[in-house]
C-alpha cells in the first residue's frame, strides 16, 4: 500500500473495491454504476479494465445493499458472471474522490477474461427519435444510444472505449460530447455515440457508378430495390444481398447470381405484426424475434396468410420460411420509408458473399467481390472490425423456445462456464471444418467465436485467423493447450498443428474424437458433470476404428467415451460424393440390405435421378468395396431413405434431402407404425427397416407415410439402446447431439421415447448441436482432462 492510500485509511477507514466480471463493457454498466452511486449518495469511481468493470467504494459504504442493486437492476444485455469485493487495496484512495462518484479513465492488463458485448438491435427510445422530426437525429442511419448499437463488430481491442473502436475515426461534435459527458443522458459514455453532424453517412452506388449521397441514398436504395434491383447493403457485421420478397424475377435471378441451389434465403419483415400474417408464431418465438439479439427464425409458413405471397424462390420446396425483424437504424428506415411513398413490403437478407466464403465488410471489398451478384451498393463510411453473420434460431413448433442452429450477432462472444475451477492452462481448441467455429478456454470460462463458416477456402480461413488474433487479445489468452478434431486431414487440425509449431513449448495438440465433442458441448452447455449416455447423430466424423461414425450411442463423461453402440456401418458409394447425391446412399443401402431393386422405379420422374450407367458404376463399386468407405452416419440414412420415397435424389445444399424428408413425415395425417430393426453386438441392423421401406414405395403406400414411420423407427432405435445401456450402467441421463437433431421431429420423438422411460434427456439450446458446438466440446474435455490430472 502505498503512503497516500495508508494515509487516507488512516483518516478515513477501509477501502473497498469490488470487481464485476462477465460482459459488462458496452452495455452502459459504467454509467448504470454511476447513476446507482450517486442515488445512494456513495463516494468513489468506476472504470474499465481488462477484467471487466472496477468499482471503488468509500469507507462505511453499504457495499451489500449496493451489490444486491447491481446484480437485480444491472442492464439488459449485460451479463455478470462474478462480483468480487476486496478491501486494503494498493492505490485504491486515488480513486476516492473527495466528494461524489466519478467515472474514471480505463485501465488496462493482462488479468483475466473481459466479457466484449455482442452488437444489440436498435431499441425502441432510439427509434422513437429517429421517428421524430423534431429531433436532431430524425432520420440518422447510425443512431444509438448505451443500450444498443454496434460493439462486437467495431471493437479493435480492449477496453471498451471509443479510441479502441473504428468509431475513433469520427470526433464527436460539441452536442454529442455533452451527451457522453452528463451522466443523466441516455448516451452517457455510448462508445458509438454521433449524429448527422459528425457521425458516419451512407451513400448509394447504382449501376452505372453514380453516387447518391446521405440524404437521398436510402430513398435511391429503396428505389432500386421497388424497382426490382438487387441491392447489397453495409449493415453491423457486413453486407447483405437485398432483393424484393415479393418479386418472383427479382428472388430468382438472386439465386441464379448467389448460389445454384435450393438453400433458402432469410426475410426480413417491417414488425412482428407483419410476421404473423405470413408464419405460425409462438409467444416464446414472438419474444425472440424482438428480442436483442434479432436472429433469422426458421419457422412454419402459416396456413392461409392475408399478406402479399413471398415468392417461391426464396424458400423452394419448403414450408418453413427463416424470418428475422429489422435490427439495425437504416434497416427500419427502408421499411418505415420517413419520405413517404411506396412502401417496401419484405425483403430477401442474404448474406454479402459468393457460396463458401465470408461475408464481405469493406466497401471496396464488396463492390469487388458482389459486382457479379449487386445491381446496386448502400455503403457507409463506419468501418466495421470483425465480420459477424446473422445468427439462425429454429422454432420447434410446440411453444417451446427456438433453439440456436448459428451462433453468431447477438451470441457471440458471450462467455460460457466451463467449471468451477480456475485453475487450467489457457486453451485454444479449433473445431470442426463444417459450420466451424473455435473456443477460447481461461479460469473455468469459455468463448465460443461466432459462426466462421466451411473452412473451404483461404478467405475463410483468414476469417479464422483474424478472429481468432482479436479474442486472444481481447480475453488475454496464450494457448497453452491446444485441441483439435482427430480427423488429420481437416483444415482446422491443420490450423492447431501450425499454431502448435509457432507458439513452441507447448503441450502436443490433443485430439478429440468428433462425437465425444458433440456430446460434451451439450453437457457443457448445461453444465453437466459425471457419466451420461450420449446420443451423437450427424452426417459425418471421424473415428477411432479410422472409419466415418454419425450414428453413434456413447457411454462418457468430459474426459473419456467408450462407444456403446452404432448403427451398421455401410459403404459410401463415391466417398464424399454420397453426400451430394443421396440416391448413392440408396443404393448403398440397398446393396448392404440385399434388397429389390424395384423401389428405383419410382426415380423416373424424380429430379436428379441417375443413368443406367451410373447405376451400374455405382452397383459395382459396392460389390468391389472401391472407394466405398463404410459409415455408421445417420445423415447418409437420411439420405438413403430420402432418395428411396422419391424426395430428393441430389443435395443441392447441406441437408436438403433430410429436411424434405421431415416435412414430408411432418405431413402425414395417420399414425403408421414404426419398422423393423434389430441389434447384432453393437450394431444397430436397419436392413430388415430397409426391406419394409422398398415394400411400401412399390406398393405406392404415401410419401408421408413411409417418412413418418422411419422417423418414429429412428427415434425408437436410439432411444431403446440408449436407454438398454443407461440401465446397464445406473445412469439416468441422456444427451441428445449432432446435427441431425435439428431435425425437430426427431428430436422430440427421442425425447418423449426416453422421458417415458424415466430418463433425463438434455438437448442443446443456446449452442447449435452441429459442428458449430464442437469446439467448446473440445475446449470443455482439455480443460476436465487438466482437472483431472491435477486431482490424481
Amino acid at each position: 500500500m502505498d503512503e497516500r492510500a495508508r494515509r487516507f485509511q488512516g483518516r478515513h477507514g477501509v477501502v473497498h473495491k469490488i470487481l464485476v466480471r462477465g460482459t459488462v463493457q458496452g452495455v452502459g454498466f459504467r454509467p448504470f454504476i454511476y447513476r446507482l452511486a450517486r442515488e445512494m449518495r456513495l463516494t468513489g469511481s468506476v472504470m474499465n479494465n481488462s477484467e471487466g468493470v472496477v468499482v471503488h467504494l468509500g469507507p462505511d459504504s453499504p457495499v451489500d445493499d449496493f451489490i444486491s442493486r447491481v446484480r437485480s437492476e444491472a442492464p439488459s444485455a449485460s451479463r455478470i458472471h462474478e462480483i468480487e469485493v476486496a478491501g486494503d487495496q494498493d492505490g485504491a484512495s486515488q480513486m476516492i474522490p473527495v466528494v461524489g462518484f466519478h467515472i474514471v479513465q480505463s485501465q488496462n492488463d493482462s488479468s483475466f477474461v473481459t466479457g466484449i458485448s455482442p452488437d444489440i438491435a436498435l431499441c425502441d427510445e432510439c427509434q422513437a427519435e429517429m421517428g421524430d422530426p423534431d429531433d436532431r437525429r430524425y432520420g440518422y442511419p447510425f443512431i444509438n444510444c448505451t443500450g444498443c448499437g454496434p460493439r462486437y463488430s467495431i471493437i479493435r481491442s480492449v477496453p471498451y472505449d471509443r479510441s479502441s473502436t473504428t468509431m475513433d475515426e469520427f470526433t464527436m461534435c460539441e452536442e454529442c460530447q455533452s451527451e457522453y459527458d452528463d451522466p443523466a443522458s441516455r448516451r452517457f459514455h455510448a462508445q458509438p455515440n454521433a449524429c448527422p453532424d459528425c457521425g458516419p453517412s451512407v451513400s448509394f452506388v447504382d449501376d452505372q457508378g453514380n453516387l447518391r449521397p446521405r440524404d437521398s441514398a436510402l430513398e435511391a436504395t429503396r428505389e432500386a430495390l421497388l424497382d426490382g434491383q438487387i441491392v447489397a447493403i453495409k449493415g453491423l457485421g457486413g453486407f447483405h444481398l437485398a432483393c424484393d420478397a415479393t418479386d418472383r424475377d427479382a428472388v430468382e435471378r438472386l439465386r441464379i447470381r448467389k448460389r445454384p441451389s435450393n438453400k433458402p434465403f432469410a426475410v426480413m419483415l417491417p414488425d412482428l405484426e407483419t410476421a404473423k400474417k405470413y408464419c405460425d408464431i409462438s409467444e416464446a418465438t414472438a419474444s425472440v424475434l424482438e428480442g436483442t439479439v434479432r436472429p433469422i427464425v426458421i419457422m412454419r409458413e402459416a396456413a392461409a396468410s392475408t399478406a402479399q405471397r413471398i415468392a417461391a424462390a426464396v424458400a423452394p420446396g419448403s414450408d418453413r420460411l427463416g424470418v428475422m425483424l429489422p435490427y439495425t437504424p437504416t434497416h427500419h428506415l427502408l421499411f418505415d420509408n420517413l419520405e413517404g411513398g411506396q412502401r417496401l413490403k419484405a425483403l430477401v437478407m442474404t448474406s454479402g458473399n459468393q457460396a463458401d466464403e465470408p461475408i464481405a465488410i469493406g466497401n471496396d471489398e464488396a463492390m469487388n467481390r458482389l459486382a457479379d451478384i449487386a445491381d446496386a451498393f448502400l455503403l457507409h463510411d463506419r468501418k466495421i472490425h470483425t465480420r459477424v453473420d446473422d445468427s439462425i434460431m429454429l422454432d420447434p413448433g410446440d411453444g417451446a423456445k427456438p433453439i440456436v442452429v448459428r451462433r453468431a450477432r447477438g451470441f457471440a462472444p458471450y462467455s460460457i462456464e466451463l467449471s468451477q475451477g480456475a485453475n487450467h492452462p489457457h486453451v485454444f481448441a479449433a473445431g470442426a471444418d463444417l459450420k466451424a467455429s473455435f473456443c477460447l478456454a481461461r479460469e473455468g470460462r469459455a468463448v465460443l467465436s461466432q459462426h466462421i463458416g466451411d473452412l473451404q477456402t483461404d478467405q475463410s480461413v483468414g476469417f479464422f485467423s483474424d478472429t481468432l488474433e482479436l479474442l486472444s487479445e481481447s480475453c488475454s489468452v496464450q494457448p497453452q493447450t491446444i485441441v483439435s478434431d482427430s480427423h488429420p486431414d481437416y483444415t482446422s487440425t491443420r490450423i492447431a498443428d501450425r499454431i502448435e509449431a509457432e507458439i513452441g513449448g507447448v503441450e502436443p495438440t490433443l485430439r478429440v474424437q468428433h462425437h465425444h465433442a458433440h456430446i460434451v458441448s451439450a453437457m457443457a452447455e448445461h453444465g453437466l458433470t459425471g457419466t451420461v449416455i450420449g446420443i451423437a447423430l450427424d452426417g459425418t466424423g471421424f473415428g477411432s476404428d479410422g472409419t466415418v461414425w454419425g450414428g453413434e450411442i456413447l457411454k462418457c463423461d468430459r474426459t473419456a467415451y467408450d462407444r456403446i453402440a452404432h448403427l451398421w456401418p455401410v459403404g459410401m458409394a463415391g466417398g464424399d460424393k454420397a453426400a451430394l447425391e443421396p440416391w448413392r446412399m440408396a443404393i448403398s443401402y440397398l446393396h448392404f440390405a440385399n434388397a429389390d431393386f424395384g423401389a428405383l422405379k419410382a426415380w423416373s420422374a424424380c429430379d436428379g435421378a441417375p443413368d443406367e450407367e451410373s447405376l451400374s458404376v455405382v452397383a459395382q463399386m459396392l460389390q468391389r468395396g472401391v472407394n466405398s468407405p463404410k459409415t455408421s452416419s445417420a445423415g447418409r440414412l437420411f439420405d438413403a431413405v430420402a432418395a428411396l420415397t422419391g424426395v430428393c435424389l441430389l443435395n443441392t445444399f447441406e441437408g436438403e434431402a433430410a429436411i424434405l424428408l421431415q416435412q414430408a413425415a411432418e405431413r402425414c395425417r395417420t399414425e403408421p407404425s414404426p419398422y423393423d430393426w434389430r441389434t447384432g453386438g453393437q450394431k444397430i441392423d436397419t436392413r430388415q427397416m430397409i426391406h419394409q421401406i422398398v415394400s411400401d414405395v412399390d406398393s405406392g403406400r404415401d410419401t408421408s407415410e413411409i417418412s413418418l414411420a422411419f422417423h418414429k423407427t429412428m427415434a425408437g432405435m436410439v432411444s431403446t439402446v440408449a436407454s438398454e445401456a443407461s440401465d446397464r450402467a445406473g445412469l439416468n441421463r441422456v444427451v441428445l447431439s449432432g446435427g441431425v437433431f435439428q431435425n425437430v421431429l426427431l428430436s422430440r420423438l427421442v425425447e418423449s421415447e426416453l422421458t417415458s422411460r424415466g430418463i433425463e434427456v438434455f438437448t442443446h439450446e443456446v449452442v447449435p448441436s452441429n459442428d458449430g458446438g464442437i469446439a467448446l466440446g473440445q475446449a470443455a474435455v482439455a480443460v476436465a482432462r487438466h482437472e483431472k490430472e491435477e486431482n490424481q
